[in-house]
């Protein structure tokens, strides 16, 4: 196909300290394109990410029809360096961020202790809670990486998989602590929700967000020809994995909002029977 069209090749090399991108682009004579190129850019990390998101799409109406397994989206990773964005249009996005999760500091594996947290909260509790709802999944090469679970109102087939930190000795080895999963409800206009998990580590905090359906309501039964064409939208459901370090945390601030109840949500009225 490459030769008919004269496509761009793409490659990604990552190594211990760097980061390559390569894209290759070979002569194509029956389109009077005589001349070859190349490019290769270089990003140096260090083992030192900080930060990671990845934020893909719903698969569309088509690709579901075609039986396509495409998940395609960006890659957003940082250092003390400076911030890289990755764009995959083809294959899955997930592969790659597979990657920087791995490339974080071996050194913040244990940022967080058990001598140091003691009397803040059950340490022993939370972390066997968090090693129930994250089992440890056998990767081929891989070692100590984890899989959240699934809602049975996800779009996505299995939990993203989160690879923990692991170094030479125990000291360096990334482990659970805390999972807390919520659900936000969509507007009456909309057929789905919005789930987050956070997964705090020992040295990072994880962040999964992602959009599900709601139940069927007789309700908001009226609404359904309208939710039925909105789920075909593949950009109003989003996934996204974040992740960052807890050594970088300055600050963080929480609130908390009670939404009065309204006559026009029925779902939240003053009155219930």
């Amino acid at each position: 196909i490459k030769m008919l069209v004269n496509g761009i090749e793409h490659a990604v090399v990552v190594t211990d300290g760097r980061l390559f991108y390569i894209r290759a682009r070979e002569p194509c004579w029956w389109l009077l394109n005589f001349n070859s190129s190349l490019r290769v850019d270089c990003f140096r990390h260090d083992r030192g990410v900080t930060y990671g998101n990845v934020s893909s799409m719903h698969r569309t109406l088509l690709q579901r029809l075609t039986g396509t397994t495409w998940l395609p989206g960006t890659v957003v990773m940082q250092n003390k360096f400076g911030v890289v964005e990755f764009t995959r249009s083809q294959g899955n996005v997930f592969n790659v961020f597979n990657i920087i999760m791995q490339l974080s500091p071996i050194k913040s594996a244990n940022f967080i202790s058990k001598e140091l947290s003691e009397g803040a909260w059950d340490w022993d509790e939370a972390a066997k809670d968090a090693d129930e709802k994250m089992p440890v999944t056998p990767f081929e090469g891989a070692e100590n990486v984890r899989s959240i679970r699934r809602h049975t109102t996800d779009f996505v087939s299995a939990g993203p998989s989160l690879y923990m930190l692991t170094g030479g000795d125990s000291d360096e080895t990334e482990t659970p602590l805390f999972h807390w999963s919520f659900t936000k409800v969509g507007p009456l206009t909309s057929p789905l929700n919005t789930i987050t998990d956070v997964i705090v580590t020992s040295g990072r905090v994880f962040l999964w967000k992602r959009a599900s359906w709601k139940r069927f309501d007789c309700r908001t039964a009226f609404r359904s020809p309208l939710n039925m064409f909105a789920s075909m939208r593949a950009e109003a459901a989003t996934n996204e994995v974040s992740f960052f370090a807890l050594e970088t945390l300055l600050s963080f601030s929480s609130a908390a909002k009670v939404k009065a109840p309204t006559w026009t949500d029925p779902l939240h009225q003053p009155v219930t029977c």
